[in-house]
């Protein structure tokens, strides 16, 4: 079954989540940072994303 991310507000597909970066290395940060950064595009402010099921059904996997 295929999942996409949407936004928990809006149900837009337009989501972004915050990647941390080593700024010495560009490699991705190994590990739990613990804070994440989740950014709808629709909203144009912080959200919550959630993985849909069915779009037309509005069933979601938390």
């Amino acid at each position: 079954m295929n999942y996409i991310q949407i936004c928990k507000n809006c149900g837009s597909d337009q989501v972004a989540r915050l990647e941390w970066v080593n700024v010495n290395s560009g490699e991705p940060f190994s590990g739990d940072p613990g804070v994440y950064t989740e950014w709808c595009f629709g909203c144009e402010d912080q959200t919550k994303i959630v993985e849909e099921i069915d779009r037309g059904m509005n069933k979601y996997k938390c």
